[in-house]
């Protein structure tokens, strides 16, 4: 990969990359560890606004710890909204709601989302563009979004890259993730 850190402006070498930061990447590996290393929940919050995709940092029950500020455009939430939310909730499953909510139907079983965030928490393992997709409610009714998702551990988290494949289709329809997704 060519190019420079996102957070120093500093050339990124081969050493910067390893298949296991496959999010962070972008950033020299002195400045991840400055960033992780730091206990400064603000320094983090920039560190994920920095990011131009949408970024969930999720827990081992896939609850929305935070996100950057393109997710939550994506999403069409308020950054302050977002907290504690289970991810299906935030894009809008119709699974979320049924009794339980987000994990616990029989539905929730083969989110691919859920899965390669829990497999991620688990083992440690990124995974890396995994096709996933959600019946999200819209204006329209019951849309099936699609997804390719990126995972990797951040500590006890893991952050997700959610890229909405609609958007890269020639002719599909260029809808957002959950409500933005309304027209």
């Amino acid at each position: 990969m060519n190019g420079d850190c996102a957070w120093c402006g500093s050339p990124l070498s081969p050493d910067d990359i390893t298949a296991d930061e496959i999010i962070t990447h972008c950033y020299c590996r002195g400045c991840r560890e400055d960033l992780f290393s730091r206990h400064d929940a603000s320094s983090l919050q920039e560190y994920l606004n920095l990011l131009k995709f949408p970024i969930l940092l999720l827990d081992d029950d896939v609850g929305i710890v935070t996100c950057n500020l393109s997710a939550c455009g994506s999403l069409g939430v308020d950054p302050r909204q977002i907290e504690g939310r289970r991810g299906g909730e935030a894009i809008e499953c119709i699974n979320s709601r049924l009794p339980g909510g987000c994990g616990k139907s029989v539905h929730c079983r083969t989110c691919a989302i859920r899965a390669t965030v829990t497999d991620t928490h688990r083992t440690s393992k990124s995974h890396y563009q995994v096709r996933a997709h959600a019946d999200c409610d819209t204006p329209d009714g019951v849309r099936e979004i699609r997804f390719l998702i990126s995972t990797e551990k951040l500590g006890d988290l893991v952050l997700l890259r959610i890229e909405d494949i609609d958007r890269k289709v020639p002719g599909s329809p260029a809808g957002r993730i959950g409500k933005a997704t309304r027209r």
